[in-house]
């Protein structure tokens, strides 16, 4: 059974994103629309809106607070070992926390769409498995013919915040 999806639309070309707020805020297509001519420019394995996919395969994956591996399956950060997710097949945790999992949609309008996710807010056992609370909040825009993206990475605690991002398109 599909996921939800919510479709964006450039009012002036036509061309529309879809995106899945459930696994990980991902961006799974995106169909451009110039002179009349429709052209997929994102790929997704057939079946990915289910989030039955492998999360990482497909349309533009948002990796984040480790967007690449970490040797082993831990942190070690000021003194303290955190264990952490994800196996790359070889025994390292690779992709972070947002990868997979649901966000919260907090901004919508028919060009655009905003997400977030909050390790404190919206799964709190997060809180055991990095060195800080993070806050990512991604941003989706049809508009003049393109797809654009803008992501905000917030550290809402006093703790210093060790990241990396990426997506993996």
């Amino acid at each position: 059974m599909p996921m939800e999806t919510i479709t964006i639309t450039d009012p002036q070309s036509g061309s529309e994103a879809k995106i899945l707020p459930g696994f990980g805020f991902n961006c799974y297509q995106y169909r451009a629309v110039h002179d009349g001519c429709e052209t997929d420019v994102i790929w997704s394995e057939p079946g990915f809106e289910t989030g039955q996919r492998r999360a990482s395969g497909s349309g533009i994956p948002l990796l984040f607070p480790y967007p690449g591996r970490i040797r082993g399956k831990s942190l070690t950060w000021n003194g303290r070992e955190y264990a952490l997710e994800g196996d790359d097949g070889r025994g390292n945790a690779i992709h972070g926390f947002v990868l997979a999992r649901p966000w919260r949609v907090i901004q919508r309008a028919v060009d655009r769409v905003t997400g977030q996710f909050q390790a404190s807010l919206d799964e709190p056992k997060l809180m055991d498995s990095w060195p800080a609370d993070f806050r990512i909040t991604a941003t989706y825009r049809c508009a003049k013919g393109a797809l654009s993206s803008v992501f905000n990475i917030e550290n809402p605690g006093d703790q210093p915040l060790p990241f990396g991002f990426g997506t993996h398109p």
